[in-house]
């Protein structure tokens, strides 16, 4: 590989990164990143690796060198959040994580000396919140997302509560988890880096990864500290009270992270305001709505939205009073007709209560209403501005920050009319995205991970899950004999059962 020069070298590795489904667009700033954060020789390394998990055994032989020294490089790779390693039956396996959530958030996930964070966070600022590329791809290139919006279980009524599903729950992933990391918030870090800290002062140690991600990131680098689940729950109690939204992985089983997020930093809650109405994450199944006869249009709500999905809405409310027609130095002088059909006369100021002697002697009590300097005669509507919140559900992630923040408890939870369809695992959700973006034969045909028939089998037994229409699309972008022939079986498998 010596004769490769520097520029060659990062950019195989800008294409070996986007063999992932979730690439990274090539620019002068994506350059500089990796310069940051792969010396040359890390990038010519990499750039050979296969995107399926990989055995040392494996590596050894695409880097023609001997285990003990790719067992060194790996390890190495590890320290650098660069790789994340597993133990897969006993046997230890290795693979690259895609940059988000992934490599890119993992450098800015602890104070680190070997790098300058100040000026890599200025890159990843121009890269993501600058230019738009790379966000546009992450978020809104594929139908299935990335990420999901959890909701904060702490506002759901108990009748709600009772239709919560497992994996909708954060509390639920926490429980679930063997292994959980807690970190630095990566944007928070970053935004920090670049002048424009936090606008709600929120915490940096509430960035949890789960499994073999914690495991590895906090065995390698001390790049997350495991922790208890009792703590997790803290932070996820911590988050709720600083009004965070709750962001991890989009699976339904075993995530491997969950995000605090604060509108003012995250890339994606960031990316809901600069985009709106596009989504840049799966929605809960929740939507809040809001009861005008409890609403007393504060703005709490409005305040705290994360994606200000929430504004005030005035409407005019009729009020009946009686005005007089005419007014004098600042009197409303009004006429009254009297028991028995007697004329009396009644002077008041506007909105003073007058006494008017009718014929006989008999008193009666009026009152009359009316402004300076204006009057009309007889009863009139007169108008009261009201002020209540009004939620754009259209671009809503039903989070319920709004609904933990209402002080007259006038904003519910209510369920979605059309449920949000989840992933069931991250194979689930890389071959959806896989086939959404049309790269699925990466995927498969991994460089030399096209050997590795475990990694074939979990793909293929995902897209014979899949609804004809994508099974349809994968076959399609796979050209696979192979493929369609389990397709067809299927096919006929499913017309017998019927018969």
């Amino acid at each position: 590989m010596g004769h490769l020069t520097t520029r060659d070298a990062y950019k195989n590795l800008e294409e070996r990164i986007n063999w992932f489904t979730q690439g990274a667009p090539p620019s002068e700033t994506l350059y500089k990143i990796l310069q940051v954060l792969y010396t040359e020789k890390e990038a010519k390394w990499v750039a050979l690796l296969p995107v399926r998990p990989f055995t040392l055994k494996r590596a050894a032989r695409i880097w023609g060198t001997t285990e003990a020294k790719a067992e060194k490089l790996l390890d190495h790779l590890c320290d650098k959040a660069l790789l994340v390693d597993s133990d897969y039956h006993g046997e230890r396996q290795f693979v690259m994580p895609p940059p988000m959530a992934g490599f890119i958030e993992f450098a800015l996930m602890r104070t680190r000396g070997d790098i300058d964070q100040k000026y890599l966070s200025e890159l990843y600022y121009q890269y993501m919140n600058v230019e738009e590329d790379f966000v546009k791809d992450l978020f809104y290139a594929t139908e299935t997302k990335l990420g999901r919006v959890f909701v904060q279980e702490p506002v759901l009524t108990n009748d709600k509560m009772n239709h919560i599903l497992d994996y909708e729950r954060a509390t639920h992933m926490v429980k679930e988890a063997r292994y959980i990391g807690l970190g630095t918030c990566y944007c928070r870090h970053k935004m920090y880096h670049n002048g424009h800290p936090c606008e709600i002062d929120a915490p940096w140690d509430v960035c949890l990864t789960f499994d073999n991600v914690a495991r590895s990131l906090a065995e390698h680098g001390g790049y997350a500290r495991l922790i208890s689940k009792e703590e997790a729950m803290d932070a996820l109690e911590r988050s709720y009270a600083s009004n965070l939204v709750q962001i991890g992985e989009n699976v339904r089983e075993h995530p491997a992270f969950i995000c605090n997020c604060c509108g003012c930093c995250c890339e994606a809650l960031q990316a809901a305001r600069r985009f709106s109405p596009m989504q840049p994450v799966a929605t809960t199944n929740y939507i809040p709505e809001v009861s005008l006869e409890k609403c007393v249009g504060c703005g709490k709500c409005a305040k705290v939205c994360p994606i200000l999905a929430i504004s005030l809405k005035e409407e005019m409310e009729e009020e009946q009073t009686r005005e007089t027609d005419r007014q004098e130095a600042g009197r409303s002088e009004g006429m009254i007709r009297a028991a028995g059909g007697t004329e009396g006369m009644v002077q008041a100021g506007g909105g003073t209560e007058g006494m008017v002697q009718a014929a006989g002697g008999t008193e009666s009590m009026v009152r009359v209403t009316g402004e300076s300097g204006t009057g009309t005669q007889g009863i009139s509507g007169a108008r009261k501005v009201k002020k209540h919140a009004r939620i754009d559900t259209e671009i809503c992630l039903g989070c319920g920050v709004c609904a933990r923040n209402c002080p007259t408890k006038a904003i519910d939870l209510k369920r979605r009319p059309i449920q949000v369809i989840t992933p069931v695992n991250s194979t689930h959700r890389f071959v959806l995205q896989a086939i959404e973006k049309g790269t699925l034969q990466n995927l498969i045909f991994d460089n030399q991970a096209f050997a590795n028939h475990r990694a074939m089998a979990a793909v293929f037994g995902t897209i014979l899950k899949l609804p004809p229409v994508k099974q349809a699309l994968a076959s399609k972008q796979f050209k696979s004999v192979y493929l369609d022939r389990l397709l067809s079986m299927q096919k006929k498998a499913g017309k017998a059962g019927k018969g």
